[in-house]
C-alpha cells in the first residue's frame, strides 16, 4: 500500500489532478533524425512534441461501489486505469488505492508466456500479496470457472487470446481483491463466458468488492453499475448516477454525428420536424410524428420521458443509397422516466410498457 493511501478503507480510489501524456511520435530514430528532433523542439516549444492523454482528472471511489468508465476510443479510458494499477506513473497529480488490486487489462496482463496456467495462479496470487496456501484455497474454483482444466499445466503460449483472457479474469477475480479493474478485454470471450464475468462481478459487489469497468457496452455497464465516468479527449466530461452519464454520453455521439460535413445524395433531405403532429412536444403513450419529405407516424410511441433522436435513410430496391444514415432531428418526449434496470437486466432499449397486473386471479 502506497503512503498516500495509509488510513484509507480497503477498496478507496482517491485520483486528484491526474495529468498524463505521450511522445506524439515514438518512431525508432536515427542519430541525426534525433538531433534535428531536438532542434526543431528548441525552435517551435515542447508542446508539438506530445499528445496529452489525460488532463486534470479528479476521481473518488469509495469501497464497494461499482463504476462504469466509458467514452470514445482515444479518450484515455485504458490509460486511466494503467495508472490505478500504478503500471503506468502519471506526469502530474496524487494516486491513492487502498488494498489488493485484482486487474484485467490487458489480455496477457499479468500473465508470463513461458509459465503454465497453475504457475501463472501462483504468480499471480503472490504479486497480490497471498501465501501460497491462501492461492492454493481458491485454486479450484479459479480452474473450474475458466474451464482449463485440460490446459492448466500447458504453456500460456500455446493458449489462444480467448484462454488467456479466460484465465486472467479467472485469476483476477478470484483471489478476493479489494479493487477489481476491468477493461474491453472481455469483448475476447464467446457470450457464455462474458455473462459468466458479469455475474461474477456481481457476486464480488455483493461481497464488498469495488469495481471499475471499461466498455463499450453500454447495456452492460448500466446493467452492473450504478455509477458512470465519461472521459472524451482525456477530459473527464462526466461523473454521476450511470443513467444520467449514459444519458449525456449518448447526446454527445449523436452531436458529434450531427455535427459532421454535409451529406450530398441523391434524395436531398431539405427539412426535419418530430413532434406529436401539432407541433407540441410528443408524451409517452402518445403520438409522435416525424415530417420528411415521406411522413412516419408512430400513434403509441413506447418511449419513456428524455430526448431522442430520428435517423433518416433512403435507399431503392436493390439497397443503392440515395441517402446515408444519419441523424436528422430530435425531440423531448414528455412523459414518465424509465424505471431503474434490476440488477442483472441488461436493457437494449429505452422503452416503456405500460401494463396491468391482476393478482385476484390464479
Amino acid at each position: 500500500m502506497s503512503p498516500e493511501a495509509a488510513g484509507l478503507p480497503h477498496g478507496t480510489v482517491r485520483a486528484d489532478h491526474i495529468w498524463k501524456r505521450f511522445r506524439a511520435d515514438d518512431r525508432r530514430w536515427s542519430v541525426s533524425t534525433q538531433l534535428n528532433y531536438w532542434k526543431a523542439r528548441r525552435q517551435s516549444g515542447d508542446e508539438d512534441y506530445w499528445r496529452w492523454a489525460l488532463r486534470d482528472i479528479g476521481v473518488h471511489i469509495e469501497p464497494g461501489e461499482a463504476v462504469g468508465l466509458v467514452g470514445p476510443n482515444g479518450s484515455g479510458k485504458s490509460t486511466l486505469l494503467k495508472i490505478l494499477t500504478r503500471v503506468m506513473h502519471p506526469y502530474a497529480g496524487r494516486l491513492a488505492v487502498s488494498g489488493r488490486v485484482g486487474a484485467l487489462i490487458e489480455v496477457k496482463a499479468g500473465i508470463h508466456n513461458e509459465l503454465s496456467g497453475r504457475e501463472n495462479i501462483y504468480l499471480y496470487g503472490s504479486l497480490l500479496g497471498l501465501s501460497r496456501r491462501e492461492v492454493a484455497r481458491r485454486f479450484d474454483q479459479i480452474i473450474a470457472f475458466s474451464e482449463l482444466d485440460d490446459a492448466i499445466d500447458r504453456q500460456v503460449k500455446f493458449y489462444s487470446s480467448g484462454m488467456q483472457m479466460r484465465l486472467g479474469f479467472s485469476v483476477a477475480a478470484h483471489l478476493d481483491p479489494d479493487i477489481l479493474l476491468v477493461d474491453e478485454v472481455l469483448a475476447v470471450g464467446d457470450a457464455s463466458f462474458q455473462q459468466r464475468c458479469h455475474d461474477r462481478m456481481r457476486e464480488v459487489l455483493n461481497q464488498g468488492t469495488t469495481l471499475v469497468l471499461v466498455s463499450h457496452d453500454l447495456a452492460a455497464v448500466e446493467a452492473t453499475c450504478n455509477r458512470c465516468l465519461l472521459l472524451v479527449d482525456g477530459v473527464l466530461r462526466g461523473d454521476g448516477p450511470i443513467r444520467d452519464v449514459l444519458g449525456e454520453y449518448r447526446e454527445w455521439i449523436e452531436e458529434v454525428a450531427a455535427g459532421r460535413q454535409t451529406i450530398e445524395a441523391i434524395v436531398p433531405l431539405l427539412k426535419a420536424v418530430a413532434d406529436d403532429g401539432e407541433r407540441g412536444s410528443p408524451r409517452s403513450d402518445g403520438p409522435l410524428e416525424v415530417r420528411l419529405v415521406l411522413v412516419c407516424r408512430v400513434r403509441h410511441m413506447p418511449l419513456p420521458r428524455g430526448r431522442f433522436h430520428v435517423w433518416v435513410g433512403i435507399y431503392d430496391a436493390s439497397w443503392h443509397e440515395l441517402l446515408p444514415w444519419h441523424p436528422a432531428t430530435f425531440f423531448d418526449v414528455i412523459g414518465n422516466r424509465l424505471m431503474k434496470a434490476p440488477r442483472g437486466i441488461v436493457r437494449l432499449s429505452p422503452v416503456q410498457v405500460t401494463a396491468d397486473w391482476d393478482e385476484s386471479r390464479r
